[in-house]
């Protein structure tokens, strides 16, 4: 079995055992929706669909002021972080490129870790604000070691940013980021990390205190039926604050 195959087999098996409701019926579904188990779009949950067709709120609108708090307090508790996350009026791209924007500075030496069309691109917006952008490229059906990271640090101390793509969307390869954000916590270096497709799905618990979560899917595994927002978190001071806002 290849490791995109072993990838997608443990996350679909691992979600499917934790939903009572489908072991129930002896099928993949949850209140009449049917669940793709897959990394692209998921259909959404009858609460979803119906919150979608509520009356708009003016952003000036107290009532608006008071969903926005306690929509950042869930996500703040889902990020499992004291501090407060960002969230962004566009889908999860505008996240990761935010992030690119406000967390790298003209000095910083990148090291971008490729395994699949997303983490390539995320190098074009790498390159855009680092000094230097370094890449680790693997074929697209394997995950990037920690060993190669931990060497490519090694070799260049100077790296104090390392970005990841936890889960290629096309190829549904999974990146370890235990072994990986371990490996950025001992060298110093910031860690960014795309989970667009594995936030509300596949464990992100890591072990790099200067990690800055970022580009957060709602289409996906939290099945929220269109894309229209993203998310973010940083745990170190951002280089542009006035573009991204996390603190």
């Amino acid at each position: 079995m290849s490791a995109r195959e072993r990838s997608r087999t443990g996350w679909a098996a691992s979600w499917f055992q934790r939903c009572p409701a489908s072991r129930r019926a002896g099928s993949r579904s949850l209140a009449g929706c049917m669940i793709n188990l897959t990394s692209g779009p998921a259909g959404a949950t009858a609460a979803t669909l119906a919150a979608l067709g509520r009356p708009i709120l003016h952003h000036l609108d107290p009532a608006f002021g008071a969903l926005y708090q306690r929509t950042a307090e869930l996500l703040r508790q889902a990020f499992g972080t004291r501090e407060s996350p960002v969230i962004l009026q566009g889908e999860a791209v505008v996240g990761l490129e935010a992030a690119a924007a406000s967390l790298i500075a003209p000095g910083d030496v990148v090291l971008n870790l490729v395994s699949g069309m997303y983490g390539r691109g995320y190098g074009h917006w790498a390159r855009r604000y680092a000094r230097e952008v370094i890449e680790i490229e693997v074929p697209y059906d394997s995950s990037v070691p920690a060993a190669s990271v931990a060497e490519a640090l090694r070799i260049r101390p100077d790296i104090t940013v390392v970005s990841v793509v936890h889960c290629e969307t096309p190829c549904g390869t999974v990146n370890d980021l235990d072994a990986i954000s371990a490996v950025v916590a001992g060298h110093g270096a910031l860690l960014i990390v795309d989970a667009v497709s594995t936030f509300g799905g596949i464990r992100l618990t890591t072990r790099c205190p200067g990690m800055a979560r970022s580009g957060t899917g709602w289409v996906r595994c939290c099945s929220c039926a269109r894309p229209g927002w993203s998310t973010g978190r940083s745990r170190r001071r951002v280089a542009r604050p006035s573009t991204w806002g996390a603190a």
